[in-house]
């Protein structure tokens, strides 16, 4: 059973939390289009942005397909890249809006005006 961070997100806002703050929360899923049955994770992204980020920390998730942004701090933009270190191929992922790669999401920069 997978639960979203997105219902919960809205109640505890983005603020401090371990280790820093939320500066956005992503859904990760392991198909293409963000179907719901297929969410893997729903992603809490750390600290003040600009810095590249693996998005399967742990690796042990199913390659990341589609993403959707659900929550972002003011200021702030999401690129997802295909590669390591944020190389590869660029997708920009708007607040609420689905997108899918040609290839697996491999990393993640917030950056933070």
């Amino acid at each position: 059973m997978h639960f979203s961070l997105a219902v919960l997100v809205p109640i505890i806002s983005l603020v401090s939390a371990q280790g820093g703050s939320f500066i956005a929360v992503g859904n990760q899923y392991h198909s293409g289009g963000c179907d719901p049955s297929a969410l893997t994770f729903a992603d809490p992204i750390f600290g003040s942005g600009n810095v590249c980020q693996v998005l399967d920390r742990a690796g042990t998730n199913p390659p990341i397909i589609s993403y959707k942004t659900v929550q972002l701090n003011a200021g702030c933009k999401v690129n997802l890249y295909t590669g390591d270190n944020c190389s590869g191929t660029r997708f920009d992922a708007p607040l609420n809006n689905c997108v899918t790669g040609s290839s697996p999401f491999i990393s993640v920069n917030v950056t933070c005006s």
